[in-house]
């Protein structure tokens, strides 16, 4: 819906103007900002609802609450209501933000509760001199911060970095984990002293007391676990049904239309179905078709054209090929900045979907709602009792950038997994299941890390790019406290079944072959691009700029040898390489800024 930000003290205008434009394409549409002597709070709005719509901030009844919000609010007209008869009067139009601080004025800190859908909100209370930042639950909305000179919060790492007075030192300890994970952990960032706010929590900013931060959560009965024992299958699959059909009612009629993502897989394609259903107008589909990919990705695209053809759907192929890919490669990555190393395809078809709709509908959340990843399929057989010591053995993970090291006795960087939990909250017992190493820690991993610090993290940064609005249906409120309570057996079964919960839904409204298909995800085919020549010219320049003093004592040679091995054949490790390139192109441009 937009980018947001807020400094204490207010910056100078020219800042301002830096920051905001930093945030543009989430916002292309207007911009605003309120500012007084002590704070600034701002947004870049991407009109989802009609454009002669007040824009943010919004202000209270009595004008000592400021707010701006990034993202929807789906039951925003019943909270309205709710507030109508409560006696506040509302000065602007029927929108979602528009609730946020009379919500505030009535509930206090409770009212995140309350909300339904995605959001990051900033509040300054002008009574407490307190500035609030709040996350939805599952960190669908980014929203990052910075404590130094000043206090800077934005829905971006790159608008922060824009207006700091000195470039922020690199995090080793989110090196590790980038390292051993593939991503970092809220709250870390690969930068010291820029933070992610951790998803379901508020930070409250005392400028009283020196800018003071306050961190907790705002709803733990989201995280809270009390699976069904005696509950009839039947009834869980009924009202699992009912509650995936109104969440995609709901989200599907937000604002503008929609259109949606089919990845050719079973979880945008049972979206597409309550769509059609819920929708009897024009519905258009995109699928990302790439030139010379493995069989698979054929099938995906036949998959996705048949549920198109289903469910009547204007449906179109956005074919992309290797020489496409690499010459927009670098952009795509620079755009988060700061490393990435998951899929990035959302990118390469955010750009088609953008030139007609600002909002899409996607798949995202269910493989790590329902069970679907390998690491929590291992968990499940030795749930069952049914894995061996060398299965046991293959769930451990090395991080691969350490061996590039010059120096190994740091043992700052060895630490990095305790540390995401223990640096904003040694008593954060949710965070700290998510280590546990079982069934249930698997599925926690994949929902409060994988899930919020790559999976979406990825797909609102790499639409947003071009103004596009990712929404995740499988991941309403409802939806999410209803699967705490499934039971393991209906999420992988003792037959090694995944996301069986969602099947035997899914098996209502699509044919079977889809249902039971196993796909591999929305992945680029890395491994035969990256021997393409075109693919092989992106690994050349990238090579060639690197710096030959890298940070983090990182070993130059080793790493260039490596590289040029895979180049001229000696090995076939594609995905190292990528990630040695990702990451040390990164470092480069780093000492270079």
């Amino acid at each position: 819906m937009c980018g947001v930000f807020a400094t204490l003290p207010a910056l100078p205008i020219q800042k301002l103007e830096r920051l905001i434009s930093c945030l543009a394409h989430r916002g292309p549409d207007s911009n605003s900002y309120e500012v007084n002597e002590f704070m600034a709070i701002g947004m870049t709005r991407l009109a989802i609802f009609e454009s002669n719509v007040d824009d943010q901030p919004n202000i209270g009844c009595n004008r000592n609450i400021v707010t701006v919000l990034n993202g929807e609010i789906y039951n925003y007209s019943s909270l309205r209501e709710e507030l109508i008869q409560k006696g506040h009067k509302f000065k602007s139009k029927a929108t979602d933000a528009s609730v946020i601080p009379h919500l505030y004025e009535e509930y206090g800190d409770l009212f995140a509760s309350k909300l339904e859908g995605m959001f990051a909100i900033i509040i300054w209370d002008e009574d407490k001199k307190m500035l609030m930042l709040i996350r939805d639950s599952m960190g669908i909305k980014p929203l990052y911060y910075c404590q130094e000179k000043e206090f800077v919060a934005a829905s971006e790492i790159g608008a922060i970095l824009e207006i700091l007075t000195r470039k922020p030192d690199l995090s080793i300890k989110s090196f590790f984990q980038l390292s051993k994970y593939g991503i970092v952990f809220s709250p870390n960032t690969v930068y010291e002293n820029v933070h992610s706010v951790i998803p379901g929590t508020i930070l409250k900013i005392y400028v009283a007391e020196k800018n003071r931060i306050e961190t907790y959560r705002w709803n733990k009965k989201i995280y809270e676990i009390k699976r069904y024992k005696d509950k009839d299958e039947a009834e869980i699959l009924d009202e699992l049904d009912s509650l995936l059909r109104e969440s995609v009612n709901q989200q599907s009629k937000h604002g503008e239309n929609t259109s949606i993502l089919l990845s050719g897989g079973l979880d945008s394609s049972i979206i597409a179905s309550y769509l059609r259903e819920n929708n009897t107008g024009v519905l258009d589909s995109y699928h990302l078709v790439f030139e010379e990919s493995s069989e698979s990705k054929k099938i995906d695209q036949e998959i996705a054209r048949k549920i198109a053809e289903k469910f009547s759907f204007n449906h179109t192929e956005v074919r992309l090929n290797a020489f496409m890919y690499f010459s927009k490669l670098n952009k795509c990555l620079d755009s988060m900045k700061q490393p990435f190393l998951g899929v990035t395809s959302t990118y390469f078809i955010a750009e088609e979907i953008a030139k007609k709709y600002k909002v899409c509908l996607t798949g995202d959340g269910a493989d790590e709602l329902f069970g679907s990843y390998s690491r929590v399929q291992h968990f499940a057989k030795i749930y069952y009792d049914q894995v061996s010591q060398s299965e046991i053995n293959y769930l451990k993970q090395n991080d691969f950038i350490n061996k590039y090291r010059l120096s190994k006795k740091q043992t700052d960087f060895e630490n990095g997994e305790e540390v995401s939990v223990s640096n904003w909250d040694k008593n954060d017992n949710i965070l700290k299941k998510t280590l546990n190493q079982d069934f249930e820690g698997a599925l926690l991993f994949d929902q409060l890390r994988l899930l919020p610090d790559q999976v979406l993290l990825y797909s609102d940064h790499l639409a947003m790019a071009y103004s596009l609005e990712m929404r995740p249906p499988f991941l309403s409120k409802s939806i999410i406290e209803f699967a705490r309570l499934i039971p393991l057996e209906l999420l992988i079964d003792s037959k090694g079944e995944t996301k069986k919960v969602l099947k035997l839904i899914a098996t209502k409204y699509l044919p079977t072959e889809i249902v039971h298909r196993k796909k591999e995800g929305f992945l680029i085919p890395l491994k035969k691009w990256l021997r393409h020549p075109a693919g092989i010219d992106w690994i050349e320049e990238n090579l060639e700029h690197l710096n030959g003093k890298l940070p983090l004592d990182l070993d130059y040679n080793k790493i260039q040898d490596f590289i040029k091995h895979y180049i001229n054949l000696k090995h076939d490790n594609y995905f190292e390489v990528y990630k040695l390139l990702v990451i040390t192109r990164f470092l480069t441009k780093y000492q270079t800024s």
